[in-house]
Formats: structure tokens, sequence, C-alpha cells
């Protein structure tokens, strides 16, 4: 089983069964046996934990940190992982290590609300550049995200896309809202909500489906239940 392990790359599992054997057998030749193959999984995950200590000498700290993270999850179990999570902390802790994180985090923000941009998912974009001016005020980033949503804002066909995209979205969350009070047997409010549906996204699929659970419900409670509207 140990040995099917490591040939599909699931070394926490081989790591844990090799060190079962390693304990029960002790120095008998099955014992023997799995202690070699385990010596061979930690000189792989000590190699992957040298890589990492090379990357953060270089300054590369960011792929550093990547590297340690995939260590710790393929080579679960070794003294490289145990050593791994340490030195990951270590270098989270530093003032540096999060100014960059963030860094990345405001350049892939920005480059996903532009791939909404390209793609037409204009409310999404919005929203992205939203969060981008607000919580990277001090960042060029933020500048460039203004922009992207003056090209939104500016432009009424974009904007009613975004509206509509919004409305869609509304749409789904009341749909989903409807099931809820479904589930609690409080067909009212369930109405209430699929009702809101039908007026928010008119002509699509959530409407549709809205219109199918109207009609499920009207078939088994009363008029005026089913017929319910929020003022």
């Amino acid at each position: 089983e140990a040995g099917k392990a490591v040939g599909v790359g699931d070394y926490p599992r081989a790591v844990s069964l090799l060190r079962g054997i390693v304990k029960d057998a002790g120095e008998r030749p099955v014992g023997a046996k799995a202690r070699e193959v385990l010596n061979g999984i930690e000189q792989q995950a000590a190699g992957r934990l040298a890589k990492a200590r090379d990357l953060e000498t270089k300054g590369a700290t960011p792929e550093a940190m990547d590297e340690l993270a995939n260590l710790m999850k393929t080579f679960s179990g070794t003294q490289a992982a145990a050593d791994a999570a340490g030195m990951l902390a270590g270098l989270a802790d530093r003032p540096e290590t999060r100014e960059n994180q963030r860094v990345r985090l405001g350049r892939d923000l920005l480059a996903t609300a532009r791939d909404d941009f390209r793609a037409g998912r204009y409310h999404d974009c919005l929203q992205r550049c939203d969060q981008l001016t607000t919580a990277f005020a001090d960042r060029p980033e933020a500048r460039d995200a203004a922009n992207l949503a003056a090209d939104v804002r500016d432009n009424p066909d974009r904007l009613a896309a975004a509206c509509e995209q919004m409305n869609e979205k509304t749409a789904g969350m009341y749909l989903a809202l409807a099931e809820s009070w479904q589930r609690r047997g409080n067909m009212r409010e369930a109405t209430a909500c699929l009702e809101r549906v039908t007026r928010l996204a008119p002509g699509t699929r959530l409407a549709d489906a809205a219109q199918t659970r109207l009609a499920a419900i009207q078939g088994r409670e009363p008029a005026s239940a089913a017929g319910f509207q929020r003022p």
C-alpha cells in the first residue's frame, strides 16, 4: 500500500504507512526496506526545502513562500515539511512580506477587473474596481481601477448591462431565499421572493424557474397565500 501511494505521489499517506512499518518491524527486512523508502521521500522533501531557501536568499520571497506551501502539502509528515512550516511562518511575519503580498493582491485584483471588462462582466468589474479604490487607495492600481470604472459608468450601454447583471445576481439570491423559506414551510414568504425574482429578471432562466415554483406553490396553497405580495 505504501508503494502504491508513492507511485501516485500520495506522499503523506506513504509516510504514515512507512512510519508504522518501521515502528512495528524494527530491524527485520521489511522494516529496513520501509526505512529506505522513507529516507528517499525525506530526501525529496529536503531538496524542495533547499530550493525554497535558495529562492529566499535570492530575494524571491513570494516564490519561496509558494514553494514552502507546496512542500507542506505534498510532503506532509516529513521533517522537511515541519521545517517548512516554521520557515513559512517566519517569512509571513515580516513587514516587507506583508507589503509584497498586498502589492501582489492589488495587481491580481486589477488584472481580474480588466478581464471582467473585456468579457462584458461590467457589474463584476465595477465591484472589483470599488474594492481597489477603497482597500488600495495608496497604490497605483487604485488610479487604474478608477479609470476603468469610469469607462463603465460613462457609457450608458455598459452601465445598463451592469444594472441587468446586478439584477440577475439579486434575483438569484431571492431564488435561493425562496428555497430556504420553502424548506421551513413558509410558502407566503417563498411566494413573495419568487414574485420578486420575476420582476428583477424577466425573461431569464431565473424567472422561468421562479414561475415554475410559483405554479407548484399555487397548486398546494390557498390563492390568498400564493398571490401575496409585499407592500
